[in-house]
C-alpha cells in the first residue's frame, strides 16, 4: 500500500502469518487471503505484499512460475514489495522454537537458499527498483559453540553481498539483505548490528551497500530499547534500514492476575523470551521461552512487569492486567521511521496460536485493523 508519493512510502504485511512453504501455498495466500485484505484496506489502489519465501518454494520456482505469479499478482491490484527469508522451512501448525535460526549463516545452505529468494524478488520488481530480504540474525547464540563460528557466519555474509552486487548488475535491482535483531539471538540489540556489521570482513563495498537491518518493534521493546532512538543510531552509523517491522509485544503484570493471564500465551510452536522489569524499569531477569519464565515469576519480588516476546495484532490494547507495547509507539517513533526507511511491515505471523477472542473476526478483518491503526497513526 502506497500511502504518499514523493518519497513512497510503503506499508505492507507479511504474509508469514499464512501457513504454508510451497510454491502452491504461496499463490494460494495470494489468492484467498491478500485479495481479501486488499478489498477492506485498499480496495481502489495498488496494495503491497511482504512475501514469505520459504525454501521450498524458492527450490520449486522457475522462469515460468515467476512470470505467472508476477501476472496474477498485477491483475488483482498487488504487487511484491519485501521479502521474508528468515524462516528456512516449515513456520506453522508444528514446533518451530529453536528451528526457525536454523540453517543460520554459518551454513552454505543459508547462503544459497537467500540468493535463490532474492533473486525471486527481483523478478518480481520494476527495474530500477530498491527492496529488502529480512534475514536471521546470524544465529540463535546457543548454537555458537565453536571459536570460528562468527567468522564462518562472516564469510558467508560478505558472499551474500557480493551475489546481491551482481544480482544487481544482471537485473538492475537493488536487493539488500536485512538482519533482524532479536533477543537471544547473536546480534541481539541494535548497538549488536551496529558492531557486527562495522567488523574488518563485512567493510566491502558490496557489504556496504547490499547489507542492512530489519527493525522488529516487537523484538526491542521485549529487551527495553527505544525504537526511535534505535533508528537514529542506524543512521548515524551509516547502516540502511531496509525495513520496519511493526509488531506489537505481550506485556502483563507480575502478579498473580497477570502470570494467570499470560499463561493462556504459553503455547507450544514458538519461542517466547522473556524479559521482567522492575518498578523503575531495569530489566531483572530473562528466559528463552515463557513457560520457564511463568514457572519462576511467582519467586521473583523484583519483578514487577514482563515482556514477552509474542506478537499481539497492533490495535489491541491489552485486557485486564495484560497490556501491549504497540501503545509506546508515539509521533517521534513514526517520524524516525519514515526518514529511516521506505518499508513499514505489518507483521503479526502468530495469528493462529493467540487465545480465542484475539483470533474472533478472522485473520483478514484482524489484517485490516492493524491497517487502520497504523494508517490512523501516520497521518
Amino acid at each position: 500500500m502506497l500511502l504518499r508519493d514523493q518519497p513512497p512510502l510503503h506499508l505492507t504485511y507479511c504474509l508469514n502469518v499464512h501457513p504454508g512453504e510451497s510454491w502452491a501455498a504461496m499463490e494460494d495466500a495470494v489468492e484467498r487471503h491478500a485479495a481479501a485484505v486488499k478489498a477492506a484496506v485498499s480496495p481502489k489502489r495498488p496494495f503491497g505484499l511482504g512475501l514469505r519465501i520459504a525454501a521450498e518454494a524458492a527450490r520449486a520456482a522457475d522462469a515460468g512460475r515467476i512470470a505467472a505469479f508476477r501476472e496474477r499478482l498485477s491483475a488483482l491490484g498487488l504487487y511484491a514489495r519485501t521479502a521474508n527469508a528468515f524462516p528456512f522451512g516449515r513456520f506453522h501448525g508444528a514446533r518451530v522454537k529453536e528451528s526457525v535460526y536454523t540453517p543460520d549463516w554459518r551454513t552454505a545452505e543459508r547462503l544459497e537458499y537467500t540468493i535463490r529468494a532474492a533473486e525471486i524478488l527481483a523478478e518480481l520488481l520494476p527495474e530500477g527498483e530498491t527492496a529488502c530480504l529480512s534475514t536471521v540474525p546470524v544465529a540463535y547464540r546457543a548454537h555458537l559453540a565453536a571459536p570460528d563460528d562468527a567468522a564462518r557466519a562472516v564469510r558467508r555474509l560478505a558472499a551474500a553481498a557480493e551475489g546481491l552486487a551482481r544480482l544487481e548488475d544482471r537485473t538492475g535491482r537493488t536487493l539488500r539483505l536485512a538482519l533482524e535483531p532479536e533477543p537471544d539471538c547473536f546480534v541481539e540489540t541494535v548497538a549488536d548490528a551496529i558492531t557486527f556489521l562495522d567488523q574488518p570482513g563485512l567493510r566491502s563495498p558490496a557489504a556496504r551497500r547490499h547489507l542492512a537491518v530489519c527493525l522488529d518493534t516487537c523484538h526491542l521493546a521485549v529487551l527495553g530499547e527505544d525504537p526511535a532512538p534505535a533508528l537514529r543510531h542506524l543512521r548515524d552509523a551509516g547502516i540502511a534500514v531496509g525495513k520496519v517491522q511493526l509488531s506489537s509485544a505481550l506485556t502483563a503484570r507480575n502478579d498473580a492476575e497477570g502470570r494467570s493471564a499470560l499463561a493462556a500465551f504459553a503455547e507450544p510452536v514458538y519461542f517466547h523470551q522473556t524479559v521482567a522489569f522492575d518498578a523503575e524499569g531495569r530489566p531483572v531477569a530473562r528466559w528463552p521461552d515463557l513457560p520457564a519464565a511463568l514457572a519462576e515469576l511467582p519467586h521473583l519480588a523484583a519483578a514487577a512487569a514482563i515482556r514477552t516476546h509474542f506478537h499481539v495484532p497492533l490495535h489491541w490494547p491489552g485486557a485486564g492486567a495484560l497490556g501491549a507495547t504497540a501503545a509506546g509507539l508515539g509521533p517521534d517513533f513514526w517520524r524516525a521511521a519514515a526518514e529511516a526507511t521506505r518499508d513499514l511491515e505489518i507483521e503479526t505471523y502468530t495469528f493462529d496460536v493467540l487465545p480465542e477472542p484475539l483470533r474472533r473476526g478472522g485473520r483478514a478483518a484482524s489484517i485490516a485493523a492493524e491497517y487502520a491503526w497504523v494508517r490512523e497513526r501516520i497521518a
